[in-house]
């Protein structure tokens, strides 16, 4: 393998600084500690010979040998990222080969039957006739036991059974996931999983035609096992529709959720206060050019609801009977107003509550588990202010938004912590308890009602101080407010220009 100008300039930076040194003290950047170092095996490096990376698989304090674990390594090959794959042997050793000079980016260890999945990074320069080391201590794994059953109640020998390490809601609403594990139901309908890291976890399962109609899932606990778990198969089927308009004319890329009603809400409990079993996955799909969808697998005796989204359009619901085969989606042409809704880190947020204001009044809607959020059927509305708020995560004024009769996409950011506190004391600077005071935003225009203000909107505008004097308005947005505070018999006192993250302290004179 060639050396590009990148490699060849950290080659030699390594080599100045210590022969064989270079990607000493690699730390992990997930949840495995590592240390990485580079050991002669001969009296100096050697560009003929191959570098040896050894990568040593552990357990905290644990003897147990990490054998039979696949590690997959991330190099540099001339400036293209590449992947070698290799197993750890009876000593949980993973020994492998590089060209004089290739550049390490990053080992995976993917999921054993006692360890859980574990990534770092670790950038170094693997030189000929060395061996550098990578000590890799891995979380201990989870391990589910069960039985899959089908409707009559009877094991199902050779089920397939996969493990998913997201949440069930999570699952629901995704067109493809990598799988974490799987493995197949034994004569007796039983299963076992390890690997399994703590988290968010659900288990499905598949046998000829039949799907899960009950599944498991929940929260992983670190190296726990949970046994007697039971996956429940019924007969199922596809479904087979198209989106068309008002016109009968196809619609591609309509985003297609087809899931059994009231799903999120209908759950069971298990033996496990944190496990639960949950209702079928939701089959997830988007039409094709032509308008056409499949809705892969749908239980035969239910009926399902299927919800249709796209820009353009209207969102619609629609209805599948039990045993029904084919389903026609008709849209509704509308100008509307969507997004996602995420924090600070750009992580979706469910269950934002975000208002148009509008001059016919304001209109409601929540962000899904997706972040995705839409109002619909906008045409009466030219420029408006949108304001978002969710309680762990802040609030958002956004505006105005030119919506002139085409659909917008506006992407909402919302950033927690955004507060301003300080205390109140008097001439003497002793503190003042149960003094009212009042925040109030500038109006983003000047025909902008003050009762629209976000502050005023969500209620959060007031407030008395403490015992110690002290008040905080969190949940705040960006803009420059004002503090008014009115202390009995006595007069009002204005704080003006103030910030987000101010501490004030506001002296009451005689």
């Amino acid at each position: 393998m060639r050396l590009n100008k990148t490699a060849l300039g950290v080659l030699m930076i390594c080599l100045a600084i210590v022969l064989g040194g270079c990607g000493d003290n690699a730390r992990s950047t997930s949840d495995v500690d590592t240390v990485s170092s580079a050991k002669e095996n001969s009296d100096a490096v050697d560009a003929l010979k191959p570098a040896v990376l050894e990568i040593q698989l552990l357990l905290p304090d644990s003897n147990r040998k990490m054998s039979g674990v696949k590690v997959d390594i991330q190099w540099d090959d001339s400036g293209i990222p590449s992947n070698t794959g290799a197993w750890s042997n009876q000593e949980g050793l993973v020994r492998v080969e590089f060209e004089h000079g290739s550049q390490l980016l990053s080992v995976h260890a993917n999921p054993g039957n006692y360890s859980a999945p574990g990534s770092i990074e670790a950038p170094a320069v693997l030189f000929g006739g060395l061996t550098h080391s990578i000590e890799m201590v891995l979380s201990p794994a989870g391990a589910l036991y069960g039985t899959v059953y089908d409707i009559e109640n009877l094991p199902v020998a050779g089920a397939k059974v996969a493990c998913y390490f997201y949440s069930p809601e999570f699952v629901d609403s995704q067109e493809d996931l990598k799988i974490g594990v799987f493995t197949t139901s034994d004569d007796q309908g039983r299963f076992a999983l390890g690997g399994i890291p703590a988290g968010p976890f659900v288990l499905e399962g598949a046998f000829e035609n039949q799907m899960s109609v009950w599944r498991p899932g929940g929260m992983m606990e670190e190296g726990a096992s949970y046994r007697e778990l039971e996956i429940f198969l019924e007969p199922a089927h596809s479904v087979y529709g198209q989106v068309i308009d008002k016109n009968e004319g196809p619609v591609a890329g309509v985003k297609i959720v087809a899931g059994k009603p009231n799903r999120r809400k209908n759950r069971r409990s298990t033996d496990y206060e944190n496990l639960f079993n949950y209702g079928p996955r939701a089959s997830v799909t988007r039409s094709a050019d032509d308008g056409t969808f499949v809705l892969s697998a749908i239980p035969d005796s239910q009926g399902w609801n299927v919800n249709a989204r796209h820009p353009d359009f209207a969102q619609t619901h629609v209805v599948i009977d039990a045993g029904q085969i084919d389903v026609w989606v008709e849209l509704e042409e509308t100008i509307s107003l969507t997004g996602v809704v995420s924090d600070g880190d750009g992580t979706v947020l469910s269950n934002t509550q975000l208002w148009l204001l509008t001059d016919e009044g304001d209109v409601s809607v929540s962000s899904d588990f997706e972040g995705f959020y839409k109002f619909s059927s906008l045409r009466n509305v030219d420029d408006v202010y949108l304001i978002a708020h969710h309680p762990q995560h802040g609030t958002a004024l956004m505006g105005p938004v030119m919506i002139a009769g085409e659909s917008q996409v506006l992407n909402v950011p919302l950033i927690a912590g955004q507060s301003v506190s300080g205390t109140v004391v008097d001439a003497d600077g002793k503190p003042m308890a149960n003094v009212g005071v009042q925040i109030k935003g500038s109006l983003p225009r000047d025909n902008f009602s003050e009762s629209r203000l976000p502050e005023r909107f969500l209620g959060i505008d007031s407030s008395l101080t403490n015992s110690e004097g002290a008040f905080v308005f969190e949940n705040l947005y960006h803009n420059d407010f004002q503090i008014m505070v009115y202390p009995a018999g006595k007069p009002a006192v204005l704080e003006r220009g103030v910030k987000i993250g101010d501490a004030l302290e506001i002296r009451v004179i005689e």
